[in-house]
């Protein structure tokens, strides 16, 4: 019995939830139903082969045709025009395989056509509903003819609207020619006043010079921007200031006052001003009375110019010109000195070489040459420095350079010094006269930076510059040297003017050591860098390519070198220096000739090729006064023979060609005066190449 209740209540539940579905459905076909029949634009539902199955009250009322007529027909058939049928056939192909197409989920306007044939423009909306493994399509039609009438409606009227205001605007146009024609003599004198305000403003504001204007006893009434820069006040603090404040020397006010009233202006007046911070300039003041309508002074108007810098550089290129004038006739004697140094440091090595084992001999001899290399290096510094020569660079040893320089600088100083030099530290290509200077000053700066003592720290290390580096160098070995010193530092706002020419932080300072030193490091094709902050001192490097070939040993024992056998052709027109040649040369091992000018060295070594004897090297000198220098005559020998092998010789150390030699065809370099041992090196580094 419990058994069978259970049955009757579990039918009752299962029936009761029937009727809740069915009630649902109900409420559903009638929502549809409702929602359908009283929409405004049509519903229409079409099957999977584009036949209309569903068609409600607004369709019958866009179109014309009742359900009867239009359920079952396609729908394109019935509503579209003929010229979208095909679109509309393929569109139906694609939509039965995938339920997608090129209308669906879109709106589009299109034309429609009605049961009475008539056209209409309607707003098309297409969606895809998947039904029993097929596609249906819903589609929602809205008739948009009055909308297209309101738009057309209103575009007409906007066309009218734009023709109006045309018509206005012509209207104005002409009112204003008018009116512009009338005011135009008011406008040009308005205008004449206002570009002349603004010349007057725009020459107040940006001029470089302070624009002031004071009253008699002196007072300020107005001044310009270029007021507070040069005087350090702004102005505020100018303006109602006496102008006696600036003075430096107060009692040349009443001079300068009875020269104004008495000339009525004053031009280029020099007088000594204070900044704020107590800092003396000199400036030129141009200044002119004012007046008012009866002839009573009210004050004065005019221009400051602050030319303190420019004394400075007037100074400063006064002794660039004595040093130009220095060069100049340095220049004219170099030649003929160096020729004469040549054939003394020639004579000297060679007795040295042909007595060796004399102790007192040598020591004297040692003495004499060292004299004589000083004054050799004291022309091509001299020449370098008047004049900017360019740097005739070889192989050498920065080494000795570094202790000697150190030895020098602070050899009777109380600052104190290490040296740490790497053992295999690379040779350099530099000229050995432009960087002692340069090591020198450096070193000099690091003492100056320390006035109360301290250390100087000079180290030198192999460096390979690596491409993707910060520093603007090319890639490859260079010798790194770090000049450190601890003193105060350079302040920041400092770091970036250091290297200018005429810049300097000290009082007697001529600002052109470190321009120097960064110009001569820049023509070796180096680096200059530095790192300072105030209160921990000041570190320079120097960054110097390292040199492709090896340096003959410097400190060998003086004596007979080991024999080169080489031929050896040497142009000079000083005998005095082909005889210590011939001598050096002979000691060496070598065969050697001798011609006075270009002219007879073409002419020997066209003789010598035809007789199959050719030259090992030829050394040319570059300046042959009345005859053909070495210039002229390596670029003919080399179309004789273009494997010939030609050095450059010369006293004059700031020749661009002995910098740049190979550039005319030179295959190695020798500056004069010259000793045996950089004879005996230019003759190596020829012959190997």
């Amino acid at each position: 019995m419990e058994a069978l209740k259970q049955k009757i209540r579990k039918l009752e539940l299962e029936l009761a939830t029937l009727y809740q579905r069915e009630q649902a459905r109900h409420v559903d076909r009638q929502m549809h139903h409702v929602v359908t029949e009283t929409a405004k634009d049509a519903i229409i539902m079409m099957d999977h082969d584009g036949k209309i199955s569903f068609w409600n009250k607004a369709s019958q009322e866009i179109f014309g045709y009742s359900n009867n007529e239009a359920l079952g027909k396609e729908l394109h058939l019935l509503i579209a025009p003929r010229r979208y049928h095909e679109a509309y056939r393929k569109g139906i192909e694609g939509f039965r395989k995938t339920g997608t197409g090129p209308a669906v989920g879109k709106t589009m306007e299109l034309h429609a056509l009605s049961k009475d044939g008539r056209a209409f423009p309607i707003e098309l909306s297409l969606n895809a509903i998947e039904h029993k493994n097929s596609w249906h399509a819903v589609g929602i039609v809205r008739d948009i003819s009055t909308r297209k009438k309101i738009e057309q409606e209103l575009r007409r009227y906007r066309g009218n609207l734009e023709k109006m205001v045309q018509d206005r605007t012509r209207a104005l146009q002409h009112i204003n020619a008018h009116l512009k024609k009338q005011n135009e003599e008011l406008t040009e004198v308005e205008e004449a006043l206002r570009q002349s305000e603004e010349k007057y403003r725009s020459l107040f504001e940006d001029s470089r010079d302070a624009i002031y204007i004071i009253t008699r006893d002196g007072t300020f009434l107005d001044v310009n921007p270029a007021a507070e820069e040069i005087f350090g006040y702004s102005r505020e603090e100018l303006i109602g200031m006496n102008v006696l404040t600036l003075y430096v020397n107060p009692e040349e006010r009443p001079c300068f006052q009875e020269e104004i009233e008495k000339k009525g202006s004053v031009r280029d007046y020099e007088l000594q001003f204070q900044k704020k911070d107590g800092t003396e300039i000199t400036c030129q003041v141009m200044s002119t009375v004012r007046k008012d309508a009866s002839g009573t002074i009210l004050g004065y108007q005019g221009i400051i110019r602050n030319i303190t810098e420019k004394l400075r550089m007037e100074k400063e290129l006064l002794k660039i010109e004595k040093l130009e004038s220095i060069g100049v006739l340095a220049g004219g004697i170099a030649h003929d000195f160096n020729n004469i140094l040549t054939a003394v440091i020639g004579n000297i090595a060679l007795a040295h070489a042909y007595n060796p084992k004399n102790s007192k001999s040598l020591a004297r001899l040692q003495a004499a040459k060292e004299a004589s290399l000083r004054a050799r290096d004291l022309t091509r510094q001299l020449l370098t420095f008047s004049k900017g020569g360019m740097p005739v660079t070889a192989p050498i040893s920065i080494t000795d350079i570094l202790h000697d320089s150190v030895r020098f600088v602070l050899g009777d100083s109380d600052i104190r010094s290490r040296v740490a030099i790497a053992d295999n530290l690379w040779t350099i290509e530099a000229d050995e006269t432009q960087i002692r200077p340069v090591i020198i000053n450096l070193l000099i700066n690091a003492q100056q930076a320390m006035p109360e003592g301290g250390t100087i720290m000079v180290t030198a290390d192999n460096y390979t510059m690596e491409p993707e580096s910060a520093l603007s160098l090319r890639p490859g070995p260079y010798v790194k040297i770090n000049i450190s010193d601890q003193g105060s530092g350079i302040p920041k706002e400092h770091i970036s003017k250091i290297f200018d020419p005429y810049f300097s932080t000290r009082q007697f300072g001529n600002g052109l050591g470190l321009a120097i030193t960064y110009s001569v490091i820049k023509n070796h094709q180096g680096f200059v860098d530095v790192k300072s902050a105030p209160g921990e001192g000041t570190t320079f490097s120097l960054y110097l390519p390292a040199s492709e070939h090896s340096l003959l040993n410097r400190g060998s024992t003086p004596g007979i070198a080991p024999a080169i056998k080489a031929k050896v052709l040497v142009m000079d027109d000083e005998e005095l220096v082909r005889d210590v040649a011939q001598n050096m040369l002979e000691l060496l091992g070598c065969e050697t000739e001798f011609a006075g000018d270009g002219k007879e060295a073409i002419q020997k070594y066209k003789k010598s090729l035809a007789a199959n004897q050719s030259y090992d090297l030829v050394i040319m000198d570059l300046t042959i006064p009345g005859g053909m220098g070495g210039k002229s005559a390596v670029k003919k020998l080399l179309k004789i023979d273009a494997q010939a092998k030609v050095a450059v010789c010369s006293g004059y150390a700031d020749d661009s060609i002995m910098s740049n030699y190979t550039e005319y065809g030179f295959c190695s370099v020798i500056m004069k005066p010259y000793d045996l041992r950089e004879l005996e090196n230019v003759l190596h580094l020829a012959l190997s190449m």
